[in-house]
Order: structure tokens, then C-alpha cells, then sequence
């Protein structure tokens, strides 16, 4: 099951040599509406909102193949302008070359933390869907999707929760966009974990490829697997972690570069990964690697002279005196129709969601040798940011380590005869 892993938004204003169907954009390019903030009261000349509908996300997309970025909303209403939950979210589009407004008037989204999940063409018209995605919340870890296509400037959702497969009304854990043959369009790649006797207990996945046909989205392929398939990263410092999605599975790989390496390459910082593009795992590919994008960490005296000059980094987290730095390609550096240029430019379209899959964390402190005492029944989870696993009972457990997280909260790992390996937040 994919880790939902929230964190800092990410501004990719510096992949505008990329085509704009990959990534989300400087919402500060001409066009946008400077005054709308994420997480204030939307308002917007020409369209009538809910009450209390705030701004949960925008980003620029060419949706009509006019060559001119269209201003993307993402909107939904809040009781609470401290809950991460939203009713009634919505997609609103401003086109940017005739400044008219296309509501797409999605019914019965609702959600935690909905986002701009991917643009792309799904349906084969060569224009730009956009796919939204929102956790659902509870303990079963599921997301759930929209997909909407504006074929000659008409917004429709082609993609919605009424989705079946088999016959049955499908759920998802994690659902991604994926170029299946490189044609330029996208299938969906589905993943559902598998419980046993409890929600708790996972004893599988079920792998689903999705493709839009004939008016609607249907199975492909499905596949049953032990193994989930999208992959936690943590740093060896324990300082930051990040989710590579299941779409890049076998075709990346991660490069661990500390300061020697770094010193070596003529690079700054004090430690790097960076995940590559590896054509040779592809048959037949003799293309070198190349860097579809990089984490790097920086003191921020270092970063704040570097900063100074040209660069292509975006700060995503702050810790004590350091600084983590995404750092990307600025162009394709395949040849133009290639495969390998097609699956590069499939990779970097990713990006605009790896924000939300990478997190700064604080460092394991010291191992202590203690017990403590649960009282009452407690949530565990498999890191400190994953979701619920199930639930710990009254008993006395070995500390194996503890942590401190962003927010001053404590939390202990144990070895449970049940879940394995696992985190609770200590209560205060």
C-alpha cells in the first residue's frame, strides 16, 4: 500500500522547458490570479461557490490545445478551516487564452487533502485531463479519484468512484498514471491491499491496469503480488523519506552520493540521492542514465550563497541549520521521438506529486533500553507518518527507539508479534 506522505508545496517553475502536460507550474506566471491563496475563501468573478468553499490547490495546464497554460482550481467547502477534509471539491478552469471559465461540477467528492494528482491524455484526444486525487481517511488506507477531460473546451469526468472491475465496485490504496506501450497515453495502475482475519493484517496486494475505452475506464490486467508496490525511501540519517511510486518500478534507480561524492562531482552539499532513469533495464536501450530528479541536503549558509546565482533547486524542508533541496532537469536529454525521451518525459511528469511524497523528519534519537506500559488501546502505524495499522492493546512493550516528530510529538517503535515492526505516538 503506497504511504501518503504530506509536506511542503513544491514550485516547479523550472521545468517550463518540459512539456506543460507534465508538470505543475509557477502559479505566479502571467495569467493567475496572484490574490488566490491554498486554504482561503475562493472567490472568483463568474462563478457561484458553496459557502465557506476555500482553495485546496491550483497549478497551470494547457487543457485545450490551444498552447496557452489554463489556470486550474481545485475547490471544496471546509466547516472547519482547520480540517484537512473537504466536501463538494470541484475542478474550476480559466482558459487562459479567452478567459473563460469551465466548471467541471463534480458530484459526491469529498475527501482529506485533495490535490492536482497528474495532467495527461487518458482518452486519446491529445489534450490534457486532469486527475485529482483525496484520501479517504479510516483505517483502510484507501484514495479515491477523479478524472476530468475537456474535449472542445466541455468539461467531463471520465473517471469517477462507480468505477467496477469484475463486477465490483473498485477501491484503491493507491491509484497512478502510467504510459503502458509510450504512446502518449495513460493508463491507470491500481493497487488494493489485501486483509486477513483484521484490517490489520495484510497478506497481499491486488495490481489492477486500467484503460479508457469505449467511453469508459475497464481492466486491462490484474495481478496478485505479496509485495506492495511502491517503495519508502529513508535517508541513512533518518532525516527525510519519500515514496517512489509503483510506476517507476524497474526503470529507476537511487544513487546515494555523500559529501566526498559531492565534494568530488564539484557539487554543493552535505549529502544527495538521486534517482536516475536507467534505460539499460529496458531490452535493447544503450542510452546512459540521467537524472530525473535529486534530494539534496545543505547547510543554509551553503544553500543561501548558492541561491544567490543560477540554479534549478526548490527548497521542500527546513531543519535546525539545514536545508533539503529538489533538484531537476531543466530539458530531455534523449533525442526527440525516442523511446527513451518518451519514457523520460513519462518519469518527469511525475514530479508535481513527488512533494506530497516526500517528507522531512527528525532523527532517531539514542536507542533507549526501557519498557512502557500501553493503558488503553493505541494506533499503530507502520512509520510515523503512514496510516493506521490497526490497534495495539493494554500490554507492557520493549522500546526498541524513539523519535520526536516536526510537531514536538513522541513516538515509540516496537516489535509486535502481530504487526512487526511499528511506531505509536506516546499519548501526553
Amino acid at each position: 500500500m503506497r504511504q501518503k506522505i504530506m509536506a511542503l508545496t513544491l514550485s516547479l517553475s523550472m521545468l517550463a522547458t518540459f512539456p506543460a502536460a507534465a508538470f505543475a507550474a509557477d502559479h505566479t506566471k502571467p495569467g493567475s490570479d496572484k490574490s488566490l491563496k491554498i486554504g482561503q475563501t475562493f472567490m472568483l468573478d463568474g462563478v457561484t461557490v458553496p459557502e465557506h468553499t476555500v482553495l485546496l490547490d491550483q497549478q497551470l495546464i494547457d487543457v485545450n490545445k490551444d498552447g496557452v497554460l489554463d489556470m486550474a482550481y481545485v475547490v471544496g467547502t471546509r466547516e472547519d478551516n482547520k480540517s484537512a477534509y473537504s466536501l463538494d471539491i470541484n475542478l474550476i478552469v480559466v482558459d487562459g487564452k479567452t478567459a473563460k471559465i469551465m466548471n467541471a461540477n463534480i458530484i459526491g467528492f469529498d475527501g482529506y487533502m485533495p490535490y492536482i494528482n497528474f495532467a495527461g491524455d487518458f482518452n486519446g484526444d491529445k489534450a490534457n485531463d486532469i486527475m485529482l486525487t483525496a484520501d479517504t481517511g479510516g483505517s483502510g488506507g484507501y484514495i479515491t479519484s477523479r478524472i476530468v477531460s475537456f474535449y472542445n473546451n466541455t468539461p467531463k469526468v471520465i473517471l469517477s468512484d462507480n468505477l467496477r472491475v469484475k463486477g465490483n465496485l473498485a477501491t484503491f490504496n493507491s491509484l497512478d498514471p502510467i504510459d503502458t506501450n509510450g504512446d502518449g497515453i495513460y493508463e491507470l495502475l491500481g493497487e488494493e491491499r489485501l486483509t486477513g482475519d483484521s484490517n490489520a493484517e495484510t497478506i497481499g496486494y491486488v495490481n489492477t491496469t486500467l484503460a479508457y475505452r469505449n467511453g469508459e475506464f475497464t481492466a486491462t490486467n490484474q495481478t496478485k503480488t505479496k509485495e506492495a508496490l511502491s517503495t519508502i525511501h529513508t535517508s541513512p540519517a533518518q532525516d527525510f523519506m519519500y515514496v517512489i511510486p509503483a510506476s517507476w518500478d524497474g526503470i529507476v534507480h537511487v544513487e546515494k552520493l555523500n559529501q566526498a561524492k559531492l565534494d568530488k562531482m564539484k557539487h554543493g552539499g552535505i549529502y544527495s540521492e538521486r534517482i536516475l532513469y536507467t534505460p539499460g533495464q529496458t531490452k535493447g536501450a544503450k542510452a546512459s542514465d540521467e537524472m530525473v530528479l535529486s534530494i539534496t541536503k545543505y547547510t543554509k549558509k551553503e544553500w543561501a550563497a548558492i541561491a544567490k546565482g543560477p540554479n534549478n533547486g526548490v527548497i521542500v524542508g527546513t531543519q535546525n541549520d539545514k536545508v533539503y533541496v529538489i533538484e531537476t532537469p531543466q530539458s530531455n536529454p534523449y533525442p526527440s521521438g525516442s523511446k527513451e525521451a518518451r519514457i523520460f518525459n513519462d518519469l518527469v511528469s511525475y514530479i508535481p506529486t513527488f512533494n506530497r511524497m516526500f517528507n522531512v523528519t527528525t532523527p532517531t534519537l539514542a536507542k533507549p533500553d526501557k519498557t512502557y506500559s500501553i493503558a488503553k488501546p493505541i494506533t499503530a502505524h507502520k512509520t510515523t507518518t503512514s496510516k493506521a495499522l490497526g490497534t495495539l492493546m493494554p500490554q507492557i512493550v520493549t522500546i526498541r527507539n524513539e523519535k520526536l516528530d516536526t510537531k514536538g510529538n513522541k513516538w515509540y517503535q516496537i516489535q509486535d508479534a502481530k504487526f512487526g515492526e511499528i511506531w505509536f505516538q506516546v499519548p501526553k
